[in-house]
């Protein structure tokens, strides 16, 4: 609350300081505005009186010289041609008129005016004398000529004396403006000087007034504040003799009064902050990756349909040959063809498979199983990828596993994760060409714990490592998903990992596994047999489903081939349309008893089909099956919940392909 003013009161700061230093400061700014303005506008005449005089000089020089020649050209009248001299005489007369001419323009006297009209009329006479002599020469009269000519050039002298008594004029008056510029810098200088005691007692009186009155103040506030800051929250002020620091000292003394109240207060609501902004980090960390993980799904969702197509292809021409293989005689050929050439392809064809799906969990729950696994079959196979990839750097690969382990997990995704960390481990090392890879298996308490230990520089910051997107590798070397999908497998698996720097160097990475039971003898024999024995064995010639009709509905042609070779091994009849709009004419021209259809089609989706199949003929709708890798369309989701059987997954196995459709006829299930 503000002192209010009353008689006895001490005078405001302003009325002593302020008032008198803005008196002072106006009349600076007056004076500099006045001497700037002055100094200006002499400047501004001094350059125009050196411009004038230097163009004077410049048409007195052209005028003597147009007369300088016209006595020359005079001098030659008698052995030159007359036309000839005659032009060259009237050329110097035009420039000596013009240059005369230039004179009327300027600001002149009147005696200035008189003289330049002298200055005229001998020009005149000159003119006047030159064009007679000339006259008399072209007719021979030499002697006349020769007193023409020589009048002319005493008229030629008269110019120049007349010329020059003009030049005395304006010099004269050009003396007369230097005395008056003289005496404006005089005054200038004056006017400077006044300025200048002003600007040397005006801020020591100033200055003197704002020590007395501000700066002691303002020490015993700072004084005082420091005292405060130090935790001395008693400390006063005493009331300044100005207003203006009266009210600023009750002020200061209110708010040590109120400080400590404050004080307290402030630590219960930090305490509360920090807490609340943890938690505000927290969720914001969360919201950064349900957004990157929201990103990637919607990228997978797309890059699964472009790839799986392909892969649905390979795995189904070789599934193919395999049951081929099995129909021929096998010989060494067979086995050898077998075991070196299309085991491989379907291996890696399966593996590219697994791998595509595991980018679409993260945009959704993956539908996973997972089961006890035999943990060094699942390292043998990592360990034939790589082996060759670490001999090749330079590098060693050591893998020391107890064959009796086994772990609980899913197979694609444990050799995915498995892979990921040796990987990582042989780039680490690569770049110094030298190295070894340490990995060992223990059991502990229910859990199974695996440890990655290499001998490179180790992890830069060991708490982002799972982080997606975050790669230490340079630009094109790497995605940054590798780690993540590993700490997602592994928290699929009910397990864990943890990544930190060994102190001796290197990194080292630590998986810890459920635990797996050995599967028994007879749970593998029974995952031997697949489909394959009912699959062969339905739809035979003479079968009352011989004669059923399946219609193939794909854009792209290698997969309805694919399809057309599959459903023959099931003896029935294929239909092959390579759009909805193919579909729908074939259904009107054929008794159709199965529908195999993809979803993202050019033109007509095969979702629209399905929509429109259910309107016009309900009973074949129930019979269609969709083959797709569109497997985040939330329309799908929603027809597997409730009919599993009528969603297929690209790429996809053959005995699986096979049993679905015998599902859709009504065969075997």
């Amino acid at each position: 609350m503000r002192t209010p003013f009353t008689p006895g009161s001490p005078r405001s700061l302003r009325s002593r300081v302020i008032y008198p230093g803005l008196v002072t400061a106006a009349v600076l700014i007056i004076g500099m505005g006045v001497v700037g303005v002055l100094t200006l506008q002499l400047r501004q005449q001094l350059i125009a009186a050196t411009d004038s005089f230097v163009d004077e000089q410049r048409v007195a020089d052209r005028i003597v010289r147009a007369v300088m020649r016209q006595l020359a050209v005079s001098s030659a009248l008698p052995s030159s041609g007359s036309d000839l001299a005659r032009q060259e005489f009237q050329d110097a007369g035009e420039i000596l008129y013009e240059q005369v001419r230039r004179y009327l323009f300027r600001d002149l006297s009147a005696e200035e005016r008189l003289q330049l009209e002298e200055i005229r009329e001998e020009q005149q006479r000159l003119e006047v004398a030159a064009a007679r002599a000339s006259d008399l020469f072209s007719r021979g009269l030499v002697e006349e000529a020769e007193a023409s000519r020589d009048a002319m050039i005493g008229h030629a002298f008269d110019f120049l004396g007349a010329m020059e008594a003009f030049l005395r004029l304006r010099e004269a008056e050009l003396e007369a403006l230097q005395v008056r510029q003289t005496t404006t810098i005089t005054i200038l200088f004056g006017g400077v000087a006044l300025l200048g005691l002003l600007l040397v007692f005006g801020p020591l009186y100033i200055g003197s007034l704002l020590n007395h009155r501000v700066a002691r103040p303002i020490q015993q506030l700072a004084a005082a504040s420091g005292r405060l800051e130090a935790g001395e929250l008693s400390v006063r002020v005493p009331p300044g003799e100005d207003l203006e620091f009266r009210i600023l000292s009750d002020g200061f003394n209110r708010m040590a009064e109120g400080l400590e109240k404050m004080t307290r207060d402030l630590e219960a609501r930090n305490d509360e902050l920090a807490h609340a902004l943890q938690e505000l980090r927290t969720t914001q960390d969360e919201l950064i990756q349900a957004e990157k993980l929201g990103a990637m799904g919607r990228m997978a969702a797309g890059l699964a349909h472009e790839l799986n197509n392909p892969l649905a292809t390979v795995l189904g021409y070789s599934q193919l040959l395999a049951e081929r293989l099995d129909r021929e005689k096998e010989d060494s050929w067979g086995r050898e063809l077998r075991r070196d050439f299309l085991g491989p392809i379907v291996q890696e064809a399966e593996r590219a498979q697994h791998l595509v799906r595991n980018f679409l969990y993260f945009a959704r729950k993956p539908d996973m199983k997972l089961g006890s696994i035999h943990l060094k079959e699942a390292f043998d196979v990592v360990t034939a990828l790589r082996k060759y990839s670490f001999q090749q750097i330079g590098l060693e690969l050591e893998v020391v596993i107890d064959p009796g382990l086994h772990v609980r997990a899913e197979p694609q995704m444990l050799q995915s994760v498995l892979l990921n960390l040796v990987t990582n481990a042989m780039d680490a090392m690569a770049p110094a060409g030298k190295g070894s890879l340490r990995v060992t298996a223990e059991r502990a308490d229910g859990w199974i714990r695996v440890t990655f230990q290499d001998s490179g520089p180790g992890l830069s910051d060991p708490d982002r490592v799972f982080e997606p997107f975050y790669t230490t590798k340079p630009p094109g070397q790497g995605t940054g998903l590798g780690l993540a999908l590993t700490h997602r497998f592994m928290t699929l698996f009910g397990g864990h990992v943890t990544a930190e720097n060994v102190p001796t160097g290197g990194g080292l990475f630590t998986l810890v596994f459920p635990e797996g039971l050995p599967p028994s003898a007879e749970v593998r024999d029974g995952e031997a047999g697949g489909f394959v024995a009912p699959v062969a064995q339905a739809l035979q010639p003479g079968s009352p489903d011989a004669t059923r009709t399946v219609l193939v509905v794909e854009d792209e042609a290698p997969l309805r081939r694919l399809q057309e070779r599959a459903l023959k091994g099931l003896n029935v009849h294929v239909l092959l349309a390579d759009s909805a709009a193919e579909a729908r004419r074939l259904l009107a021209a054929h008794q159709v008893d199965a529908i195999v259809c993809d979803v993202k089609m050019p033109g007509e989706s095969g979702l629209s089909f399905f929509a429109w199949l259910r309107e016009t003929n309900p009973d074949l709708a129930e019979h269609l099956v969709f083959v797709t890798g569109d497997a985040g369309h939330p329309d799908l989701q929603e027809l597997m919940e409730k009919n599993p059987h009528q969603v297929l997954w690209k790429p996809f196995q053959m005995d699986e392909y096979r049993s679905r459709v015998l599902t859709v006829l009504g065969g075997i299930t």
